[in-house]
């Protein structure tokens, strides 16, 4: 690959990580149109590729949410072991389901999902309706592994990240916006290794790629989580939602 192509797809790369670390996505979904029309990958390999920028982003933002003090590992743990198993079962689908049906459907969901969230009001407690020092029902963490696992299945099935199902999800159980995109990139980290392990499996992954891309959304996560912690909720919720109806609508024009 010539070195201007590298550099292009690494600042590209900084970019999306900085955009998916504001609002609690793998940045997949912008990175995949850019393996597949820019680089020449096949779907499928794109799909596989993405997963590993997936990881290392999550990695990345995750580590300053934390110091933050926005993962609370009661909270993410349902979602974790929900996610392991949706993402191996969203790849088998992968291999046998039409990619763009169920693309369309997916960015149908997210359009709808807009402006329920946006209507839903967030608590001014940073931790929204959680209190971290209670115990999580049985009902609670049914929801989370329901959620864990819904955004595994969409890891990969389509090679995203999953924060498009789980940050809306969460803030609609009463967690707030900043703790809801915190604990959904430290869900996909391991969503994204389960993804890439079935993905590699299928020989759907270039490793070369996908650790280029990686660099660039590592440096960029970091600087998007730093400004997500100093935006009020309100506003990180306006800028999710664009997101989403950007996506969306890429998706339902497949």
């Amino acid at each position: 690959m010539d070195i201007i192509i590298i550099l292009i797809v690494i600042c590209a790369a900084f970019i999306i990580g900085i955009i998916a670390s504001m609002v609690g996505i793998g940045g997949s979904s912008l990175i995949v149109p850019i393996l597949i029309f820019g680089l020449n990958l096949p779907p499928r390999t794109a799909v596989g590729t993405a997963l590993v920028t997936v990881c290392f982003m999550g990695i990345s933002s995750t580590a300053r949410y934390y110091k933050g003090g926005l993962i609370d590992l009661k909270l993410v743990t349902p979602m974790v072991i929900g996610s392991l198993a949706g993402a191996q079962i969203g790849v088998m689908v992968n291999e046998v389901i039409p990619e763009d049906l169920i693309m369309r459907l997916f960015g149908l969901i997210m359009l709808v999902m807009v402006p329920v969230m946006l209507l839903k009001g967030d608590d001014k407690n940073n931790l929204g309706g959680f209190n971290p020092s209670l115990n999580i029902s049985l009902i609670f963490s049914f929801v989370l592994l329901s959620i864990g696992f819904a955004a595994g299945f969409a890891s990969g099935l389509l090679g995203i990240g999953g924060g498009l199902i789980m940050v809306p999800l969460l803030t609609l159980s009463g967690i707030s916006m900043h703790m809801s995109v915190a604990s959904s990139l430290f869900v996909m980290i391991f969503s994204g290794i389960s993804g890439v392990g079935g993905h590699l499996s299928l020989g759907n992954v270039d490793l070369f790629v996908g650790l280029i891309m990686a660099l660039g959304v590592t440096i960029g996560a970091q600087v998007g989580s730093n400004i997500a912690l100093k935006l009020d909720p309100y506003y990180l919720k306006i800028i999710f939602g664009i997101v989403m109806v950007i996506i969306g609508l890429r998706m339902l024009m497949v």
